[in-house]
């Protein structure tokens, strides 16, 4: 018998973990100036992170990753962030 979603249901343990990973990447990023988060999404997915968006630096983009790669939990980490040159902005 297929499962039924109940959207009043609490979110599955996957997806729960997913959002903490999220949050305490975000919570890290924001720490560093490097990375400015109005410019940066993170998305988990099963504990894959992907991180999407524009940074001024390679080593910006770098720091992003490495900071994604630190938080326990992370499975593996897409670097989807371009960098943009501060005359290309």
């Amino acid at each position: 018998m297929a499962a039924e979603k109940n959207p009043g249901a609490q979110p599955l343990p996957a997806e729960r973990i997913d959002a903490d990973l999220a949050r305490d990447i975000k919570d890290l990023l924001a720490i560093n100036r490097e990375v400015n988060l109005a410019n940066v999404e993170v998305h988990v997915n099963y504990g894959v992170v992907t991180l999407r968006g524009f940074v001024t630096s390679a080593a910006a983009r770098d720091m992003a990753e490495r900071t994604a790669r630190s938080v326990p939990g992370v499975a593996d980490v897409v670097n989807e962030i371009r960098v943009i040159g501060a005359g290309q902005g």
